[in-house]
C-alpha cells in the first residue's frame, strides 16, 4: 500500500485533525484516509449533479421556450 508524507503542515491544521481523529476514535493517519475518501465521494456526487443539471438544461434548450396563455388559465379558474 502506498504511503503519503505531508511536510510543513500548519500546526492549527494538525491540531484540528488530531481532535477530529480522537472524536472519531481513529488514528491521525486513519482520519487522513477517511477525510480523503469523503472528499472524493463528494467530488463524484458533485460531478453527477453537474451532469444531471447539464442534461436538464439541454432538454430545456431542445424544447425551446415555453409560452403560457394566461387568459386561458384565468377563464378556466373563473369557471370553477
Amino acid at each position: 500500500m502506498p504511503n503519503l508524507l505531508i511536510r510543513d503542515m500548519p500546526k492549527h491544521v494538525f491540531d484540528e485533525l488530531k481532535k477530529r481523529a480522537e472524536r472519531e476514535r481513529r488514528s491521525v493517519p486513519a482520519e487522513n484516509i477517511a477525510l480523503l475518501e469523503q472528499l472524493f465521494q463528494q467530488d463524484k456526487a458533485r460531478e453527477k449533479h453537474r451532469q444531471a443539471m447539464r442534461s436538464i438544461i439541454e432538454r430545456g434548450r431542445e424544447k425551446g421556450p415555453v409560452t403560457i396563455d394566461s387568459t386561458e388559465m384565468i377563464r378556466e379558474d373563473r369557471e370553477r
